[in-house]
């Protein structure tokens, strides 16, 4: 006993050596890494979000708009030891530490102290669990919380009247979930084993009741945040609103275009796709997106199916796919990580190993050792685990860090599969049959082949090395960086020549240093090349509004709301106070021609109350008047039509063009006939008729056309109430 445990004890502290050595050497290793002591993209808003935490501020002002765990982890951290990037890439350095030795207590207690070692420095040494562990994203900890859940499960399942120990798995997976909702499987895995393990030991009350104390400690952890979210929002939301987006993003008619969206402009765009002309709150916007895709999927099975089919080939390909960031261009920083994960044209280390492995593994794992039916569903439990958290990644969209702590737990298979090899390799007598073997390396080959596949990806076309240097620079500009930001934006622009947003934050920063005309250039190239970009014409508002060049502000906000009716800071240019030099008359013509952008984009209700604000500002033009009575007289939305508004506002048209314009008399018409006066519509429309045929007016014979059409509907009229009135007269 006492060798034995001499023998664990060194086993511990050779996955310890490996694993400190391993993480330190790659953080001492990426030290040439922008994003070193810059987190970037989500990693920026978690770290924002935690020194808000750590100084007193909430996570969140309304519901949480992504799982609230990480954020409050990190700040209670940041709260003890300052805000420090490095200090918390340390402490989740060591959190990596802890999963391999949860790895390796995994396989001891499943498959023997063999194939826990494998395991355990397997992960170790695993490229995509080094790199994502120590940055500060929710991985790192959602792998520790996963492999600890798996434990307490195991320890819940053999003592099952321990009532504790079932609250204590619950809860520990309560805080999976809470940190990465795909955790939820977790207690889906629990339930699957308790009534397999119930069945097996014919007594069912002892599970139900272990069931109900897994379930009521999970709720424990999950309860006050969907609590905390209803206080501070007055909605329901279980954790986070983050959701919809994301199951949209990854079931939509176009996927391609979405899966690729870059932070910034145009992924803000795709969020506020779930604000219409009445605001939506953040419930409101994700059950929005939820409503798309559902309905997409229902419309479009096939389609639908088909994405899915997409999706799994890539959870199960060899390549690290980008979200964010791409592993392979951090590689080019460190020369570990280089050796630990990279590519050589479709085949991927170590995914494109490790997968293959796994598959061996899960297929010899249940005689490995002729185990009872009992270790059998335990070595089940983690490989469930590993499936149902795969394809809850393919049901929403598929990236390396999405997939990783699946691919964690499944490193577990594929140190089975290595210790089964080596066992028919240095073995004198045959541990399996033939037929074992030769299955297990059909396996192998085919998955090795499928696994790697050359595929493409939605974001094959970013250049993920200039995005870098893109998003470290904007950081910089945010924390006042400004040298920095300057050499890290450029860089960008050296890699891509063409990079819009690049030039958008060189011209931020020139404002910045009261370099306005280099600005102005900046936000002009910025233009030119992204000729669909809001954000660089509202930026030269802004720049032109701050000069009192109001005339010219105008255009530039008119011309970037006329590419995003929503763009915010073009609205407030427009609406708000950058144009508060101007007159009253000049202030109500651009707001008129707001209205018509919005009209264009659909946006009925902005559209009149713009025209409204217009209208009490200055008297309309003829054009908009038009527009404005045509809009209340005929709009697709029911609701806001308004037959008063806009019969007076089609009369004032007439007028002021002194009864003679006949598309003016046309417009009268039709807002007569739409709020059923058909015989002011017929009297209208006969006046334009013959005023375009005074005129020889080209449109002549569809005024005609009109003109048929309202006298048609007035002798329907006509005929309807004769008949009702002789109805009326009729004896009974």
């Amino acid at each position: 006993m006492v060798r034995w445990q001499a023998e664990v004890d060194k086993s511990v502290l050779l996955i310890l050596a490996v694993a400190c050595l391993v993480q330190l050497g790659y953080l001492a290793d990426s030290r040439d890494d922008p994003t070193f002591e810059v987190p970037i993209v989500d990693a920026a808003v978690y770290h924002l979000a935690a020194v808000g935490f750590a100084s007193g501020e909430p996570l969140a002002e309304g519901a949480f708009w992504q799982p609230p765990l990480f954020p409050a982890f990190l700040g209670f951290f940041y709260a003890l030891a300052g805000p420090s990037v490095v200090a918390a890439r340390l402490m989740l350095a060591a959190l990596a530490v802890i999963s391999c030795l949860l790895m390796y207590r995994l396989g001891c207690r499943l498959f023997g102290r063999s194939v826990g070692m494998v395991a355990a420095l397997a992960l170790a040494v695993y490229g995509p669990f080094v790199f994502f562990a120590t940055r500060l994203l929710a991985t790192g900890l959602g792998i520790f919380l996963g492999l600890l859940s798996l434990l307490l499960l195991l320890r819940a399942l053999d003592r099952p009247l321990r009532r504790w120990r079932w609250v204590i798995a619950g809860a520990c997976s309560g805080l999976a979930i809470i940190n990465i909702p795909n955790a939820v499987v977790i207690l889906a895995v629990a339930l699957i084993a308790m009534v397999q393990e119930a069945r097996r030991r014919g007594v069912m009350r002892g599970y139900a009741v272990g069931g109900s104390l897994l379930l009521g400690g999970a709720l424990v952890i999950i309860a006050p945040v969907t609590i905390r979210n209803y206080l501070v929002s007055g909605e329901f939301v279980v954790l986070s609103t983050n959701g919809g987006i994301n199951f949209y993003v990854g079931n939509n008619p176009d996927t391609a275009t979405t899966a690729a969206i870059r932070p910034g402009e145009y992924w803000r765009r795709l969020t506020r796709m779930g604000t219409s002309e009445t605001p939506r709150t953040r419930a409101q916007q994700s059950a929005f997106f939820y409503r798309q895709a559902l309905t997409f999927a229902r419309n479009q099975p096939g389609f639908f199916v088909t994405g899915l089919g997409r999706k799994a080939l890539r959870a199960l390909n060899a390549r690290e796919i980008p979200r964010n960031v791409d592993i392979y261009v951090h590689g080019r920083f460190s020369n570990l990580l280089s050796v630990l994960c990279w590519r050589w044209s479709s085949f991927g280390f170590p995914f494109g190993l490790v997968a293959p492995l796994t598959v061996v593994g899960m297929l010899v794992s249940p005689r490995l050792g002729s185990p009872s039916a009992r270790i059998r569903l335990r070595r089940a439990l983690p490989m469930w685990f590993a499936l149902l958290y795969a394809a809850s990644v393919v049901l929403f969209f598929v990236t390396a860090r999405y997939r990783l702590p699946a691919v964690c737990v499944a490193v577990l298979f594929a140190a089975v599969a290595i210790v089964w090899f080596w066992k028919q390799w240095t073995s004198k007598k045959e541990t399996s049959s033939r037929r074992v073997r030769i299955a297990a390396g059909l396996a192998f080959l085919v998955s090795a082949l499928v696994v790697n596949l050359p595929i493409r990806t939605p974001t094959d076309d970013v250049d993920f090395k200039a995005e870098l240097y893109l998003s470290v620079g904007a950081e910089e500009l945010k924390l006042g960086m400004l040298g920095d930001a300057r050499e890290h934006l450029s860089q960008a622009i050296e890699l891509d020549p063409d990079y819009a947003a690049a030039y958008v934050h060189l011209g931020d920063l020139s404002g910045r240093l009261g370099h306005n005309e280099e600005a102005a250039l900046y936000y002009r190239r910025a233009v030119l090349l992204d000729a669909s970009s809001a954000n660089a014409r509202a930026k030269m508002g802004a720049l032109l509004s701050q000069q009192k060049r109001y005339t010219e502000a105008v255009e530039w906000f008119l011309e970037a709301l006329d590419r995003d009716p929503t763009w915010p800071d073009a609205q407030a240019g427009l609406v708000g106070g950058f144009i508060a030099g101007k007159n009253a008359d000049e202030k109500g013509s651009a707001l008129a021609r707001f209205a018509e952008v919005l009209v264009r984009h659909e946006r009925y209700r902005e559209a009149v109350e713009c025209y409204r604000k217009a209208h009490s500002l200055t008297d309309l033009p003829p054009a908009s008047l038009e527009r404005l009575a045509r809009l209340l007289a005929t709009c697709q939305r029911e609701e806001l039509r308004d037959c008063v508004i806009a019969v007076e506002a089609a009369e004032h048209l007439c007028r002021i063009t002194e009864y003679q314009d006949a598309r003016a008399l046309s417009t009268l018409a039709l807002v007569y006939d739409s709020c059923n006066r058909s015989d002011k519509a017929v009297e209208a429309q006969q006046r334009a008729v013959e005023i375009a045929e005074r005129a020889g007016a080209a449109d002549v014979e569809g005024l005609r056309e009109k003109l048929a059409d309202y006298r048609a509907r007035l002798s329907e009229q006509s005929g309807s109430s004769t008949e009702t009135s002789a109805a009326d007269e009729r004896p009974d």
